[in-house]
């Protein structure tokens, strides 16, 4: 019973203390903007004229920089599919050992069915 009394008592403690904390910052990680493999920020990219090549500046420099994104992140918009994007920029990053965990995969599996299966 004492104990029940206590929580109850501190339920207004703590709902005042987390209100006092600041809300979390917005990472550029968590943008639809971010780049993942390069640490670059897409919505500020610049076009070369002559090739039609991209060059996007690194995320750091739009964060540091008040006119572009600031450290508020005044274009900061959240990206709802990151799970899939991370997934993408981790295979792309690991693709050599990816494909190689896989041939190794489907050489065991065939070494197990033609033992099973006699084929």
């Amino acid at each position: 019973m004492k104990v029940i009394n206590i929580f109850l008592l501190a339920i207004p403690f703590f709902s005042r203390v987390s209100s006092l904390l600041p809300p979390p910052k917005r990472i550029c990680r968590d943008c639809i903007h971010y780049i993942g493999d390069n640490n670059e920020c897409r919505l500020f990219g610049n076009t070369n004229i002559v090739t039609g090549e991209v060059k996007y500046p690194p995320a750091e420099l739009i964060r540091r920089d008040s006119e572009k994104c600031g450290e508020d992140a005044s274009h900061f918009k959240k990206n709802k599919f990151k799970i899939i994007t991370e997934s993408y920029f981790f295979c792309k990053k690991n693709w050599m050992v990816l494909s190689s965990a896989g041939i190794v995969y489907l050489y065991f599996k065939i070494l197990y069915y033609k033992e099973h299966y006699h084929i």
